[in-house]
């Protein structure tokens, strides 16, 4: 399928592993340039160049701490003065602190807010401006499945998707009037470098929960990613989509 993404420009938080690295290769498969931003500087330039040499693309690694706004409007003025404009915008980067409703101090749940979900919250408000004066543009906020089913020791986390899940809505509905498209994914339990700090136990029960009894695959994560970003998927804003084995039980 021709998604004809070839050319654009696709910025890419929490870019260094998992989901946000397998994207950045899915774009650039569809020969897209990328703007790629984590903290894992080393990581983040050996996925560029590996991605360069695979795909021809052009690539800009940029490594930020983006829990500040100061963070946020380097990565996104750098990806203005390489390429010019920002044509998609992954919001990806975020925290994953384990931790019950009263167990997590006020520090903690500052820490994790600041990355997700005001670092999406800024980097939107930074790209906004050029892509609705292009009237053309496309955001995929990253949510996560926590904001739709109830997980344990993961309060912080599903405290900020349940409220990116309306922020993704209300900006869809802002912004469509201009040719921007917002659109949200949630991701089940994928097979990334995060599950690292499960136990063989818990990942076992957390796969018992999964309809179709594996973890899903940071690939197949960004092959929704890339398809909603691209003109196939014009007609579709405002939407939250789960890619998650069927593991949330619920029907909202």
């Amino acid at each position: 399928m021709e998604l004809n993404l070839r050319g654009s420009v696709a910025l890419i938080t929490g870019a260094s592993q998992g989901i946000g690295a397998a994207t950045a290769e899915a774009f650039a498969r569809e020969g897209a340039h990328l703007v790629l931003s984590a903290r894992q500087a080393e990581q983040l330039m050996s996925l560029a160049g590996r991605l360069k040499q695979a795909y021809g693309v052009e690539t800009l690694v940029v490594p930020a701490d983006l829990r500040s706004e100061a963070a946020v409007k380097h990565v996104v003025m750098a990806a203005y003065a390489q390429f010019g404009r920002i044509d998609v915008l992954f919001n990806n980067a975020g925290a994953n602190r384990r931790g019950g409703p009263l167990e997590l101090d006020d520090a903690a749940w500052q820490a994790d807010q600041e990355l997700r979900p005001l670092g999406y919250v800024r980097f939107c408000r930074e790209v906004l401006p050029s892509m609705i004066a292009a009237r053309r543009g496309v955001i995929v906020n990253n949510l996560g499945y926590a904001g739709r089913t109830v997980l344990e020791d993961y309060v912080a986390g599903s405290s900020a998707v349940g409220g990116l899940i309306n922020f993704t809505k209300m900006l869809a509905e802002q912004v469509a009037r201009h040719g921007v498209r917002v659109v949200g994914v949630h991701p089940g339990p994928i097979d990334t470098p995060r599950l690292a700090h499960w136990t063989e136990d818990e990942l076992r029960r957390i796969v018992s929960t999964i309809p179709l009894g594996r973890l899903g695959r940071p690939e197949e994560v960004a092959d929704l990613v890339v398809f909603l970003a691209s003109e196939r998927a014009a007609f579709i804003t405002g939407a939250c989509f789960l890619i998650d084995g069927g593991a949330s039980r619920g029907i909202g």
